[in-house]
């Protein structure tokens, strides 16, 4: 029997660490106490997701605050936030007497917790006035979308937020939401909760082919920014939840030339950008004897007539319809080609009119195009943007009896006379097979 006792204790022996080690053992409680003067939601936990939350034990506390004894796997981290439906903010937060950053007055505020025996969480705040702000981004799946928070023919997200106009200190790492705009990938609508005072930058893209030239939000106009796209606004005055107007105007794409050889012409870049309008800017520019030599070079057979830049660009209005204050974006390539129509200026002669292109590798292509003569307007595409030169020559009409490449080699009359010999062998051979057989 002493045998069988020694075995067991030894057993125990091995067996009680390999437990501990692999958790089978429970961990040890340690007490919590939270003191709050607001409605307040404070999580407990070891781990955080994607979108910042704390995965744990929750708590919902008042004014009678809460106490517990929680597994202290779970006290790695704590957040603490008003509670969202009580229009409070966070004023002070301390762990153990300790004071802490208050990052998001009305958002979540997240904790790494210190090594200690329990924990006590004091939490202070005030009456706070929040509003929402919601709309509809193009592919809102939900079918009962009001009216009034669709955007039609652009979108729009949160790019950043401001505590207050006086301080602009950025506070977009509080808002959850910044990583997708604040809109839902798969409903496509957007969605923020702000503090009044809060300064909201937002973007609005347009549609390829459409322009924003208004928007507000309950009447108070956003305020165009520096960068691209992107409006300010700034809440001081709301009062109360708010959507978007946003009008999206449809505009087209334009040719403005200051070039002696174009006066004027058109463009299309569907497919080519997907935002915005595009603008081609034409204007004349000397070459160098080098480059003569290499544009006639490669226009072998053609005569030049003029040389001239192309330059493209994505043009975004500022919110009005005011066509010279936009932003700008050079386009030196496409990702498509455009299609390009350009009304050429008196005296360019020829009839057969084609583009010479200096490319950005230093390397010259000839592009082949259409040319109406009634109209002077040569057509072409292509999808980079730089030196270029108009070339021209005469090519004689069919019916002169030049040879063209269209009748592989053979004039109009030439084809003509044949068809007539061919005839007339026929209708011979004809005769003679009746008369033989009269015969």
């Amino acid at each position: 029997m002493k045998k069988i006792s020694n075995i067991i204790v030894a057993l125990v022996t091995l067996v009680t660490p390999f437990l501990s080690l692999t958790g089978v053992a429970s961990a040890a409680n340690k007490n919590i106490q939270i003191n709050s003067n607001i409605s307040a939601r404070v999580v407990f936990g070891d781990q955080i997701d994607e979108s910042g939350e704390v995965i744990g034990t929750e708590y919902m506390v008042d004014s009678t605050g809460a106490s517990d004894s929680l597994d202290e796997n779970l006290l790695v981290y704590a957040s603490v936030e008003p509670d969202f439906f009580a229009n409070m903010k966070l004023t002070s937060v301390k762990i153990n007497n300790v004071p802490q950053t208050i990052s998001s007055p009305i958002g979540r505020n997240v904790y790494t917790l210190p090594s200690a025996s329990s924990y006590t969480i004091d939490i202070t705040g005030a009456p706070s006035v929040t509003y929402n702000i919601n709309w509809s981004n193009p592919g809102y799946t939900d079918p009962q979308t009001p009216e009034d928070v669709k955007i039609i023919n652009g979108a729009a997200k949160v790019v950043k937020v401001y505590d207050d106009a006086t301080n602009m200190n950025d506070i977009s790492n509080t808002f959850a939401c910044i990583a997708t705009g604040c809109v839902d990938d798969v409903t496509k609508e957007g969605f923020i909760h702000f503090e009044k005072g809060n300064v909201i930058v937002f973007e609005f893209v347009p549609q390829y082919g459409y322009q924003l030239t208004s928007v507000n939000m309950n009447g108070t106009p956003l305020t165009a920014q520096n960068a691209t796209n992107q409006y300010v606004l700034d809440t001081a005055a709301a009062t109360g939840n708010g959507h978007f107007s946003a009008v999206f105007s449809k505009v087209s794409d334009a040719v403005k030339s200051s070039s002696n050889a174009v006066s004027g012409g058109s463009l299309d870049l569907s497919g080519a950008i997907n935002a915005g309008t595009g603008r081609l800017s034409v204007a004349d520019f000397a070459p160098s004897a080098a480059q003569i030599a290499s544009f006639a070079d490669t226009a072998a057979g053609y005569q030049i007539a003029d040389y001239f830049d192309l330059n493209m660009q994505q043009i975004f209005y500022k919110g009005s319809n005011d066509d010279t204050n936009v932003w700008s974006n050079d386009l030196s390539q496409l990702a498509a080609d455009a299609n390009i129509s350009l009304q050429l200026a008196e005296g360019v002669d020829g009839n057969d009119v084609a583009i010479v292109h200096e490319k950005h590798d230093g390397t010259y292509e000839l592009i082949s195009g259409t040319y109406d003569t009634a109209s002077r307007t040569v057509s072409f595409a292509t999808d980079s943007f730089s030196n270029y030169a108009i070339a021209y020559r005469t090519v004689k009409s069919p019916d002169t009896g030049v040879l063209t490449s269209e009748t592989n080699g053979l004039s109009d009359g030439v084809i003509a006379a044949t068809i007539v010999v061919l005839g007339t062998i026929t209708a011979t051979y004809a005769v003679s097979r009746k008369h033989q057989k009269e015969q």
